[in-house]
């Protein structure tokens, strides 16, 4: 293998970071996660989440009955 194709801790990194982005994955989490210093380095991946847009503006079209969206729902136990 090349030096060009060789695999590194970077390259895993990187494959982490495009995932998480792709999946629509908050930037600051993903910066959280990698541990980026500062979030510039993060945005490198932003362009990878195209429907992030659109899902944020999707989010103001939901009927809310007066109700605050709230993004992380955790589910309710019955005890």
């Amino acid at each position: 293998m090349d030096r060009k194709h060789q695999l590194s801790f970077h390259t895993f990194r990187h494959t982490c970071a495009s995932r998480l982005a792709m999946a629509g994955v908050p930037i600051y989490t993903i910066k959280e996660i990698l541990g980026h210093h500062t979030i510039k380095t993060t945005e490198r991946y932003a362009h990878l989440m195209p429907s992030a847009s659109r899902d944020a503006l999707e989010l103001l079209e939901r009927p809310t009955g007066g109700n605050i969206i709230h993004l992380h729902e955790t589910k309710k136990t019955s005890s």
